[in-house]
């Protein structure tokens, strides 16, 4: 019976250790992700206060999704790079884009000014 607590022991420890490698392997990968991935912005020539956004990622990790908080109250979730949103109003905004990529998330954020 000891012999057999052992072996599970054993097991169980090494299982454990293998989870903590992957833990930290992907926080490591998280960490240099976030180097590649950024947003930008252009303004729409036919409506100053339409917004289109692009997160870039020039990443080696594919993208799930990006959700787009727009700093205004609104969001939106799609599965590309790039979003676009009309603001009701002038001012400034703090746009995030949380970039979804493998097993991480990556916040670049971006001051926008609306007219």
């Amino acid at each position: 019976m000891k012999k057999a607590s052992c072996l599970v022991f054993l097991v169980c420890s090494v299982l454990f250790l293998q989870s903590c490698k992957k833990t930290a392997n992907n926080a490591i990968n998280c960490i240099g992700e976030a180097f590649y991935v950024n947003v930008n912005f252009t303004v729409d020539p036919s409506n100053s206060k339409t917004i289109n956004f692009t997160a870039t990622d020039s990443g080696e990790y594919p993208l799930k999704s990006v959700q787009w908080i727009y700093g205004d109250g609104s969001t939106a979730t799609t599965t590309t790079l790039t979003s676009s949103h009309t603001y009701s109003s002038a001012g400034t905004y703090t746009v995030t884009a949380n970039v979804n990529v493998s097993t991480c998330t990556i916040k670049p954020q971006k001051a926008v000014k609306v007219n």
